[in-house]
């Protein structure tokens, strides 16, 4: 219970030393940590939001953050993420957890991240059964072209070909693993729909 009540805490310092204690009993008693669905849900979102302090280098957390991806990644923490029980909320942590690693990316000027991010989330997506179809949108949405009205338009590119990268490594990562099969049905759909059938009427201009 005291362990909730802090990673709910109103103070960012006090939340970002509880999942850095949270992280090092998910190592100890890992693969199994005992925690019941409330502590799992809330260990997870604790966890998903100091990360989101990687897409801000300059940020007083950042450093803290670092390590905490770091560990996370060794011991596989979001592994806890496939005891849902509910399908919906399996998608939904999926999806934050591709969502601030992507914001990470972006904001990796030093190309400090990319190895790092990449492996956490192919380490994760790799476990996927059933991709869900929204988090593959995401995913290939980042590998198309890019524009961005104005002066910003070199930098927004650079910006964009850094989450571009990261998708790719994790694409590659989860090649011949169990998330493999869902992907490649997915990609073969998107570039090759079904055509229509010979003699259908041509839809209306």
């Amino acid at each position: 219970a005291a362990g909730a009540e802090f990673a709910q805490h109103g103070d960012a310092e006090v939340r970002m030393w509880a999942a850095k204690v949270l992280c090092e009993g998910l190592r100890i008693f890992a693969p199994t940590p005992p925690l019941n669905e409330r502590q799992r849900k809330a260990t997870l979102q604790l966890l998903l939001e100091q990360l989101a302090s990687l897409a801000t280098p300059k940020g007083q957390w950042f450093e803290h953050a670092l390590g905490l991806l770091d560990a996370l990644t060794e011991i596989r923490a979001f592994m806890l993420i496939f005891e849902s029980k509910a399908p919906e909320e399996e998608e939904a942590l999926l999806a934050t957890l591709l969502a601030a690693c992507l914001a990470a990316a972006r904001a990796d000027e030093n190309d400090a991240l990319q190895g790092r991010l990449a492996k956490l989330l192919a380490d994760v997506f790799g476990e996927v059964d059933n991709f869900p179809k929204a988090i593959l949108r995401t995913l290939l949405s980042e590998l198309g072209p890019s524009s961005s009205p104005g002066g910003g338009v070199g930098r927004h590119r650079r910006v964009a070909a850094r989450s571009s990268d990261l998708v790719r490594r994790v694409l590659a990562g989860i090649a011949h693993r169990n998330a493999a099969m869902s992907v490649n049905e997915h990609l073969i759909a998107e570039l090759y729909p079904p055509a229509t059938a010979a003699g259908a009427p041509a839809a209306a201009a």
